[in-house]
């Protein structure tokens, strides 16, 4: 395995004209403020409809949440590598396996052809459907320098956070409102806002501000937050007191379509998601 993991960093420094390209986007956004749209268990209970017309990133199943299309989602990111082929690495069972979240995300871009999809360079030859813009990122070995180099080395791409967080200093937005981040809450929320069971509070996870907040550099966040939750690492509030509109409980099955619903809770049974 680390004979074809050296092979693979290889082959794709090989690619490197092609994240070149994205240099046409740097600060193409210069001095605005975006949305960033995580997974969080606490989206079921916010009113997206009283978001303002600002440009959003979103991430991996942000858009089957039927909501979102009254929001001005921008670009979507794809957090994972080698995700989006026939069959994948199934790290829970250790074994190479059919793939399940591909037709979800096949759907979502099928159904989402205006945002502009990024993610990584590993799915170059995946032939997934195109959309109004495509970017690939890589980090070229790099992965501890804290690059947001989209044109470049984008070390920013352990997690989806903090790839969008990444983007969005790219693109050249100087402020940023984030939903659905739960994980930088205290107490932590826990759970995806596409799950059949309620979040629930777990242990804080102070290593994971800690990250985002290295990350995030310059970037003027404010998080928006479950009541009752709060941050210390960045400016945050509840959803009812910065847009005035108070939570109101909600289940996945009122958010989003059945059959988006199916396919994921037949993900979930091959151990690829969680739902």
């Amino acid at each position: 395995m680390k004979y074809i993991k050296r092979l693979m960093a290889v082959f794709w420094k090989g690619h490197r004209a092609i994240v070149r390209k994205n240099s046409r986007l740097k600060n193409c956004h210069a001095g605005e403020t975006c949305m960033i749209l995580g997974n969080g268990g606490s989206l079921k209970n916010f009113d997206l409809s009283k978001l303002p017309n600002l440009p959003a990133i979103c991430t991996a199943y942000s858009l089957v949440d039927n909501r979102l299309k009254d929001v001005n989602v921008r670009y979507w990111v794809i957090p994972d590598s080698y995700v989006l082929y026939p069959v994948i690495m199934n790290h829970v069972e250790k074994k190479i396996a059919k793939n399940y979240l591909r037709p979800i995300l096949k759907k979502i871009a099928l159904n989402n052809r205006q945002v502009t999809l990024i993610h990584s360079l590993t799915h170059f030859y995946s032939f997934f459907p195109k959309t109004k813009d495509v970017v690939y990122y890589h980090h070229f070995g790099d992965k501890k320098s804290g690059s947001f180099d989209l044109a470049g080395d984008f070390a920013t791409c352990a997690g989806s956070l903090h790839i969008m967080i990444g983007v969005a200093r790219f693109l050249g937005f100087s402020k940023a409102i984030l939903l659905g981040c739960d994980y930088l809450g205290s107490p932590k929320l826990e759970g995806h806002f596409y799950s059949d069971s309620a979040p629930v509070y777990g242990k804080d996870d102070s290593q994971h501000v800690d990250k985002v907040k290295g990350i995030a550099g310059d970037l003027d966040m404010t998080v928006i937050l479950a009541e009752g939750s709060s941050c210390s690492a960045f400016k945050s509030a509840s959803f009812e007191e910065y847009f005035g509109v108070p939570e109101v409980k909600k289940t996945n099955v009122e958010i989003i379509d059945e059959e988006y619903l199916a396919m994921m809770r037949k993900a979930a049974v091959k151990n690829q998601i969680y739902i």
